[in-house]
C-alpha cells in the first residue's frame, strides 16, 4: 500500500506517517500503534517487536472468537471444565466473588474481558452439584442474565444469546422471582429486535410489562425493569410500519414509572434506569423514527446530565454519532462521538448495527478530508461490509 492510503486506513495524516516512517516522530502513542497495526494487517507487537503488547485488540479479536467456540461448547453443554482455570475456588462463595469482578468489567464496558472469561466460570459452576441448590441456582441465573446474554448480544451472536436464554429461562422460574421472568423476557425481546421481528419483540415485552405491574413494582429494580419493557416495546413498535403515537407513550410510561425513587433494595447494572438512561433511549427513538430534527435538543438535555458510567457513555457517543450522522453539516461531530465510542468498547463497537451503519452514511456523503480520513480508519477496523450505505433495516436494541 502507499503512504497515503495507508495513514487513510489508519485515520492519522500522511504528513505525520511519513514523518514516522522517515525517523522524524517518535511512534509513541498505544492509540496510533494500534491504528498503523489494523491498517496493515498485523500486530501491534510486529511494529514495536514487543510481547507487551500483545494484549491488544488484534489479539484479544481473535481469543474472543476462541472464546465464543468454548462458550457454544458449554451452553450445549459439551465442554468439560478447563483444566487448571478456577481450580482455586473453594464454593459458592469464591465463584461469586469471580463472576462480581466479571460484572464490573462488564460496567467498565470490558466485554472482551468477560467474553474470555465466561466458559470458565459457567463449566466450575457446572462442576459444583454439591453446593447449596438455591444459591447456585441463583448464580447461575446471575452469569446468564448480567454478563452471559448481554455479552452475546453486543457481539452479535444471536444465536448463543438465543441458546442462552432457553435456559435461563427455567432458572428464572426456579428461583421464583417475578422481576427475574420479566428479565429473560426483556430479554428476549432484546433479540428478536436485532433479528428484525419487531412486532414479536413488542408483544413479548408489553405482556411482560403487564405481568411486571401486577406485582405492584414494590423495589426499584421492578420498576427499572418495567421501564426497560417499555422502553423495549416502544422501539419495537417505532420500528413497524405506521408506528402512530405508541412509541412515545411506552416511552412516557417508562420515564414516569422512573421518577418514583428513591423505592427499597439495589439495582443492578443490568436494569438501571436513570435520567440519562431515558434521554439516551428518547434520542435512540427519535433516531429510530427518523426525526432528526429534533436531536439537538436532546443532547442539550444530555450535556446538562453527562452520563455517569461507562455504559451510558458509550452509549452516549454512539447514539450522538449515529443521529448526527443524519444531520446536515453534522459529519464532524458526528465522526469525533464515534470516534469516542470506539475508544470505551472497541469490540462491540465494531458488531454495533447503529455504529456501522452511522459509517456508512457518512462515508456515503462528502465531507472534509479530515474526516473522511477518520472514517476510513473506522469502516476498516469495522471489516467487509462496512463501507456500504444505510440498507434501510431498522435493527438494533435499546441502550
Amino acid at each position: 500500500m502507499s503512504l497515503r492510503t495507508t495513514a487513510q486506513l489508519a485515520g492519522i495524516s500522511p504528513a505525520f506517517l511519513s514523518m514516522v516512517e522517515n525517523g522524524e516522530r517518535m511512534l509513541d502513542r498505544l492509540s496510533h500503534i494500534q491504528a498503523i497495526a489494523d491498517a496493515l494487517r498485523v500486530s501491534p507487537a510486529d511494529l514495536v517487536d514487543s510481547a507487551a503488547a500483545t494484549g491488544m485488540r488484534a489479539e484479544v479479536s481473535g481469543e474472543v472468537e476462541s472464546s465464543m467456540a468454548c462458550l457454544r461448547s458449554t451452553l450445549l453443554g459439551t465442554a468439560s471444565v478447563p483444566a487448571g482455570r478456577l481450580a482455586h475456588l473453594r464454593g459458592v462463595e469464591d465463584l461469586a466473588r469471580q463472576v462480581d469482578l466479571l460484572t464490573q468489567a462488564y460496567d467498565r464496558c470490558q466485554f472482551a474481558r468477560v467474553a474470555l472469561g465466561l466458559p470458565a466460570v459457567l463449566a466450575a459452576a457446572c462442576a459444583r452439584p454439591d453446593q447449596a441448590e438455591a444459591e447456585l441456582t441463583r448464580l447461575w441465573l446471575t452469569i446468564y442474565q448480567n454478563l452471559c446474554i448481554p455479552v452475546l448480544r453486543e457481539f452479535g451472536y444471536l444465536d448463543l444469546m438465543a441458546l442462552a436464554l432457553e435456559i435461563s429461562q427455567p432458572l428464572a422460574e426456579e428461583c421464583g422471582d417475578a422481576v427475574d421472568v420479566a428479565v429473560v423476557a426483556w430479554q428476549r425481546s432484546q433479540l428478536y429486535t436485532r433479528l428484525g421481528l419487531h412486532g414479536y419483540a413488542a408483544t413479548v415485552a408489553e405482556v411482560a410489562a403487564d405481568k411486571l405491574a401486577a406485582e405492584l413494582l414494590r423495589t426499584r429494580r421492578a420498576r427499572s425493569v418495567y421501564g426497560r419493557l417499555h422502553i423495549t416495546a416502544g422501539l419495537a413498535r417505532a420500528r413497524l410500519p405506521a408506528p402512530g403515537a405508541a412509541p412515545y407513550a411506552h416511552l412516557a410510561e417508562a420515564e414516569q414509572v422512573a421518577g418514583h425513587d428513591p423505592w427499597p433494595g439495589p439495582v443492578d447494572s443490568l436494569a438501571r434506569l436513570s435520567g440519562t438512561s431515558l434521554l439516551l433511549n428518547r434520542l435512540e427513538l427519535l433516531c429510530v423514527l427518523g426525526h432528526f430534527d429534533s436531536v439537538p435538543a436532546v443532547l442539550r438535555e444530555l450535556d446538562a446530565h453527562p452520563p455517569e458510567n461507562h455504559i451510558d457513555s458509550y452509549g452516549f457517543h454512539l447514539l450522538a454519532g449515529s443521529s448526527l450522522a443524519h444531520l446536515p453539516t453534522g459529519e464532524p461531530q458526528a465522526t469525533a462521538h464515534l470516534v469516542n465510542a470506539e475508544k470505551i468498547a472497541p469490540h462491540a463497537f465494531v458488531c454495533d448495527p447503529y455504529a456501522r451503519r452511522a459509517v456508512g452514511t457518512l462515508l456515503n456523503r462528502p465531507t472534509y478530508q479530515s474526516v473522511r480520513v477518520t472514517l476510513r480508519g473506522l469502516a476498516h477496523r469495522m471489516g467487509p461490509g462496512s463501507c456500504q450505505g444505510p440498507t434501510g433495516s431498522r435493527s438494533g436494541t435499546d441502550r
